[in-house]
């Protein structure tokens, strides 16, 4: 395959007709100047169309999803309510069930295309693949990779992660994918300061508790989103060494290591969360366990093709 453009439309093997995905919305992250620029074309022209291909399979809901949603309210000016994740976003929520405004195409099940080996190599650059690295679950020879990219304020980010990614717990003991989380604190201070509390707990090894319990915290309004209280949610949590915690927090190395990722989010064209790279299929916005399942066998499928 010589160009990106082969890969607009999605088939299988029987050629199956598919309805082009509504323009998906999301929450804006702000660009930055003297960024990569040769980069960022070629991420963005690589999401532009793997995002055609995947948004036709990603934004199947039930009848209880769709309810859900048309009940979101949030304005995009305004702080997340957080006693309800799977009802909220920065901005209006559309059913892609993403931060922000848009709407969603039709689910299909069919085999995405080869991809190009330019596309391979962006995609394998995010992933760390370290046998010790406190953010990820699962083993560095996975026979997929997926990448999250999640805010700890984010409703929708909150109802994936409590919802389904417990039951990515077999794929993950089996060896079928690797699950790596990356913060885009893109809902404000608070959420870059949680972030950063994120990563002080990682620095201890208690990065899922933590990352559970700000989640928890955040669907029944018990996190206050301060130093004081992010430490407090470490005694809580069980992390031993609060005053190491408290000084990791705001440390040099952790605000560079979250305003790193973020510039890699903005780098990457990733707007709204949460988002995913499952295998080499791009995928916005929150999904039921049911699709990502079908995801993972989609792009197994591809691999062993190849």
């Amino acid at each position: 395959m010589s160009n990106l453009d082969d890969l607009n439309t999605p088939h299988n093997a029987d050629s199956t007709d598919y309805e082009q995905p509504k323009e998906l919305g999301v929450t804006q992250v702000p660009r930055k100047q003297g960024v990569n620029k040769a980069l960022v074309i070629a991420v963005v022209a690589l999401l532009a169309v793997i995002g055609v291909l995947v948004a036709l399979l990603v934004t199947r809901h039930t009848p209880d999803d769709a309810a859900k949603t048309s009940a979101q309210t949030s304005n995009s000016a305004q702080a997340p309510d957080s006693a309800h994740p799977d009802r909220q976003g920065a901005g209006r929520s559309g059913q892609n069930g993403q931060s922000g405004q848009g709407g969603s195409g039709d689910s299909a099940g069919a085999a995405p295309k080869e991809v190009p080996d330019n596309i391979r190599k962006i995609i394998d650059s995010q992933h760390r693949l370290k046998a010790d690295d406190p953010r990820a679950k699962g083993k560095v020879n996975a026979r997929l990779v997926v990448e999250i990219y999640a805010d700890f304020r984010c409703g929708h980010c909150a109802n994936f992660s409590l919802n389904v990614e417990p039951k990515l717990k077999k794929m993950i003991d089996d060896g079928t994918i690797r699950y790596e989380f990356n913060s885009l604190p893109v809902l404000g201070e608070e959420s870059v300061l949680a972030a950063q509390a994120a990563q002080a707990a990682a620095n201890q090894g208690m990065f899922w508790q933590y990352h559970d319990a700000l989640y928890e915290g955040l669907a029944t309004k018990s996190v206050t989103y301060t130093a004081d209280g992010l430490t407090d949610l470490a005694k809580t949590v069980g992390i031993k060494d609060v005053e190491k915690f408290r000084a990791d927090l705001t440390s040099p190395q952790t605000v560079e290591a979250v305003r790193k990722e973020l510039e890699n989010g903005r780098q990457l064209g990733i707007n709204g969360t949460p988002a995913f790279l499952i295998g080499y299929q791009y995928v916005p916005g929150g999904i039921p366990f049911e699709t990502f399942n079908q995801i993972v066998n989609s792009e197994l499928k591809r691999e062993k093709a190849a």
